[in-house]
């Protein structure tokens, strides 16, 4: 169990590229194009999170708290 921590840690200190900061001899798995496919995905998601967040304190300035429930379970689904 500890091993898995301390992998996921050093994960979380070298950003996405953990993996293979911890080993450096293995190649680069994505290559430029699918990289920048991954980061538009990360933009449209951050923007869809943004709008969701704007939705979602617009409803709860109108005291619709189970619409806002809903959105905010979206959005924890985005964050998966």
């Amino acid at each position: 169990m500890d091993l898995k921590i301390k992998r996921s840690l050093a994960r979380a200190e070298n950003g996405p590229l953990g993996r293979l900061a911890e080993h450096p001899e293995a190649p680069n798995e994505m290559n430029q194009h699918q990289q920048e496919t991954v980061h538009e995905k990360i933009d449209q998601l951050d923007q869809k999170i943004q709008l969701y967040n704007d939705q979602a304190e617009t409803l709860g300035e109108e005291g619709k708290i189970e619409e806002v429930s809903a959105l905010l379970e979206e959005i924890e689904k985005f964050k998966k």
